[in-house]
């Protein structure tokens, strides 16, 4: 999976607030924009997550993600 961080765009950004949304991490438009909302979501998930709080969608953040039902 790609790196994800604020100023990244694209499809892969929108599955990632898709995700995000389902965790209630996220309350922005699901518009495929990595912005500061996005970016405040994603340490709000790692730190449910304990995943190291970065702001960015890595490998280990992913496969937090990708655990969400």
């Amino acid at each position: 999976m790609p790196e994800l961080r604020k100023g990244s765009r694209g499809e892969m950004v929108m599955k990632a607030q898709r995700i995000l949304k389902r965790s209630s991490d996220y309350v922005g438009y699901v518009d495929g924009d990595f912005g500061p909302f996005m970016e405040a979501a994603v340490q709000s998930f790692q730190r449910r997550s304990k995943v190291q709080i970065t702001g960015i969608i890595d490998n280990d953040t992913w496969n937090a993600l990708n655990q969400v039902h």
